[in-house]
């Protein structure tokens, strides 16, 4: 019979330390109290089934990781062409499909995250002072992405000070001013503004709509406009004239610190050629212009 590797979810011949299997099973017990959460009719706690989906993501992403304590440090990758999730195989596209699903839900239907929405409301009633929102969320998802992934990074490459660096500068940047900051300035009555964002990731900033908003608002808004412009008008084109985009898509920005922590195990997959990066350069300064 022939074999094909492409319909398998797991890697051909694997064999699964007990820890590794406990941390599956943790991670398991996670994607089944979404699920029910998404699915449910909101007869269980919501908080409480949220925290026990958060804690079987975070007991058992630490438990698979610890393995690579036992492997040597720095770039290994052994198998990715052979696994399912990395090698464009059944579980890859899976992966695919439930991401592509939860984006779609999350801008077009977001009523059907209810049950989910509704298990974040005491972090958000804590940070924020008020009932979460889907894009609370979704902020809280994104975020425990990349510490989650940034901890592999860390473990991963804890021979490598740059990969250090750059994996807690963007764990700090996306914890702290993209996730953390902007709930605390709900809490204290000013408007919900993210430090690390600004044109032209964040054109909207520059909008005459923008600039009214924040000058009419309470106590921070002309520091706030200070801050965006300096950002944009001064900081952005000396650090990309010295150090190129990678100092603020590598660094700094919350995009970029997805792909570098989540997406590491996939980076085999990108086109390395050089048509590719000409192709690159003609989509960013398009858009550059564009914005």
């Amino acid at each position: 019979m022939e074999h094909n590797a492409s319909l398998q979810l797991t890697t051909p011949g694997s064999r699964y330390s007990v820890r590794q299997r406990t941390g599956l099973a943790l991670i398991g017990v996670g994607v089944l109290g979404l699920l029910v959460m998404l699915v449910g009719d909101g007869s269980l706690n919501p908080a409480f089934t949220m925290g026990v989906a958060m804690a079987g993501f975070l007991l058992g992403s630490g438990l698979l990781f610890a393995d690579l304590l036992q492997q040597a440090p720095g770039v290994n990758n052994n198998g990715v062409w052979f696994s399912g999730a990395t090698a464009r195989g059944m579980a890859g596209w899976i992966m695919a499909i439930v991401f592509t699903g939860f984006y779609i839900i999350l801008y077009w239907t977001p009523s059907n995250l209810e049950q989910l929405v509704r298990g974040t409301d005491a972090l958000s009633a804590a940070l924020r002072g008020r009932p979460s929102d889907q894009w609370f969320l979704y902020g809280l998802f994104y975020t425990l992405a990349i510490l989650i992934m940034g901890a592999r990074m860390l473990i991963k490459y804890r021979d490598n000070k740059y990969q250090i660096f750059r994996t807690i500068s963007v764990m700090f940047f996306q914890l702290g001013l993209a996730f953390i900051l902007p709930s605390l300035l709900l809490l204290l009555n000013e408007p919900e503004f993210y430090f690390s964002y600004f044109w032209p990731l964040k054109y909207d900033y520059l909008w005459p709509s923008t600039f009214s908003s924040l000058t009419q608002g309470p106590g921070l808004g002309i520091f706030l406009l200070f801050w965006t412009a300096v950002m944009t008008f001064v900081a952005t084109p000396i650090l990309t004239f010295f150090y190129g985009k990678r100092w603020y898509c590598s660094w700094v920005c919350g995009c970029g610190g997805l792909a570098e922590t989540a997406g590491d195990p996939f980076r085999h997959l990108s086109d390395k050629s050089t048509k590719a990066w000409k192709v690159e350069r003609w989509m960013v300064h398009s858009v550059l212009v564009f914005v």
